[in-house]
């Protein structure tokens, strides 16, 4: 299985060759397309000009003839040679430059236009005997090309031509003057465009091999630190793991890093948190029950020994064992919330006079026996709530059993519907709660002064919870005196 950090590293390679790639083709095909399209508006603007020279021509008695003075071939116009033409369109052309105007020299264009002039495939023009000798062999070259392959000129078409040193575009028009036809050939030099295009080639490939090589040492230099801080957070992983909470792992480079260090200090200290109050659990559990289990344990021998009689012994057992069944029934319960088996809820319509009706009933044993009494003051009108009626009679049934112990004479339940929810209130006329053991009266087994267990409130208080209400306890203000217990639910 591959590690998120060589992904990423490969991730980071793959960009940088597909962007080195993609730069390197998109570079190549604009330049070719430049370089083809900047070359055929070129040759399709001299042809334009030449076709203008031809019709501007047509007016002159055009005929062709070997003149045998020391020049070798001349073309005559009516007794107007060559010389007298050019200087009649180009009076300030010299007749050795001729063949460049004034067609090829004029325009913005960075590409040069030369032509040839082509009767029955004989170069007429220009006139090979003042070229040098690489200029001659380019016209004789481009002329053959053109003899040997015609069909590819058809209809303007801009032809490529290419030896071992020079690459040409060539485009051709053909006309007949009396007869006689005439193909004009304009060319142009491309070399220089593609050895330019090269040139550029080597260095952007020099350039972006160079940044790539930096980008291989940024990416190498990445994934060392993104190894050693997930190294740091494995160690610290596995320190916790060991119940070494207090382990600091110290602070990152990077704010990723370092929140996810600062969330797992965070869940640190909530494990600790917890294995002490497992511990504490464990501890107060196993006082809680060797306590009736060695009362159980002394009345049992007082009986076998003659000591107490059978009929006041047994009276303390069964208390000690109501006593250990009812802290055995808190502890599974508290269990089974800390598991999730208690976390789903059957809902129903439920009444809440009735529900607090149902409660009095359960507790009107135990209050008369400790000679107090549970008073209801509820309001004419009855509402409903919909909740896991069940769950939330163990809540208030747990509450009022507080409230009973610690009440002087009288336990005073009430309750009233404020906007969306509802309010039971639950009080009594006893001492109040130690301001003290306030903060804590809800924590699984703190026992305040007189406390039995220390779980019947932390019962209450999660299956209020889970069933998306709070509690709220406090002591009552002067003149009146003694706790009170709220419980709010939505209606």
């Amino acid at each position: 299985m591959k590690s998120f950090s060589t992904r990423l590293i490969i991730s980071f390679l793959m960009i940088i060759l597909g962007g080195f790639l993609s730069v390197y083709f998109l570079f190549n095909v604009i330049m070719e397309n430049h370089i083809t399209s900047e070359a055929l508006r070129k040759l399709n603007d001299d042809m334009s000009a030449i076709e203008e020279w031809f019709s501007i021509a047509r007016i002159f008695d055009f005929g062709f003839y070997e003149n045998g003075d020391a020049n070798g071939y001349a073309f005559v116009l009516d007794g107007i040679n060559f010389q007298e033409l050019a200087d009649l369109y180009t009076p300030n052309v010299p007749y050795e430059q001729l063949y460049r105007h004034p067609i090829g020299a004029i325009g913005q264009s960075g590409l040069h236009t030369d032509f040839i002039m082509i009767h029955q495939d004989e170069v007429v023009f220009p006139f090979v005997y003042f070229l040098s000798y690489n200029h001659q062999a380019r016209v004789e070259a481009l002329s053959d090309f053109y003899v040997n392959n015609r069909a590819y000129f058809d209809d303007k078409a801009m032809v490529m031509f290419a030896n071992e040193s020079c690459t040409f575009y060539m485009m051709a028009t053909t006309s007949c003057f009396l007869g006689i036809p005439v193909t004009f050939i304009a060319y142009t030099n491309v070399t220089s465009s593609i050895v330019f295009s090269d040139s550029m080639n080597r260095t952007l490939m020099i350039l972006l091999t160079g940044f790539g090589l930096i980008g291989i040492v940024i990416s190498i230099v990445m994934y060392r630190k993104h190894k050693m801080a997930t190294l740091r957070l494995c160690c610290y992983a596995e320190a916790i793991g060991n119940g070494m909470y207090n382990d600091a792992v110290g602070k990152f480079v990077h704010s990723e890093f370092d929140q996810l260090s600062k969330s797992m200090t965070k869940m640190a200290g909530m494990l600790q948190s917890y294995e002490n109050s497992q511990k504490q659990f464990y501890q107060n559990v196993t006082h809680e029950l060797k306590a009736p289990l060695m009362s159980i344990q002394g009345y049992a021998e007082s009986i076998i020994d003659d000591v107490f009689s059978k009929d006041k012994a047994a009276q303390i057992i069964l208390a000690e064992g109501v006593k250990m069944s009812e802290l055995v029934e808190g502890l599974l319960y508290i269990s089974r919330l800390d598991s999730g088996l208690e976390t789903s809820h059957t809902l129903f319509s439920t009444s809440i006079r009735n529900l607090l009706y149902d409660c009095y009933e359960k507790m009107r044993i135990v209050a008369e026996a400790a000679k107090k009494q549970i008073v209801f003051d509820l309001p004419n009108n009855d509402f409903s709530i919909k909740t896991d009626d069940k769950k939330l009679e163990i809540a208030i049934v747990n509450i009022l059993a507080n409230a009973i112990k610690y009440a002087k004479s009288e336990v005073k339940v009430s309750c009233e519907m404020v906007t969306d929810v509802v309010k039971i209130h639950v009080q009594d006329d006893g001492k109040g709660i130690d301001p003290k053991d306030l903060p804590h009266i809800f924590d699984r087994f703190y026992k305040g002064i007189q406390g039995n267990h220390g779980i019947g409130l932390a019962i209450s208080k999660d299956v209020i919870e889970s069933l998306g209400g709070n509690i709220q306890a406090e002591n009552l203000s002067y003149p009146q005196h003694g706790a009170k217990f709220t419980i709010t639910l939505r209606a």
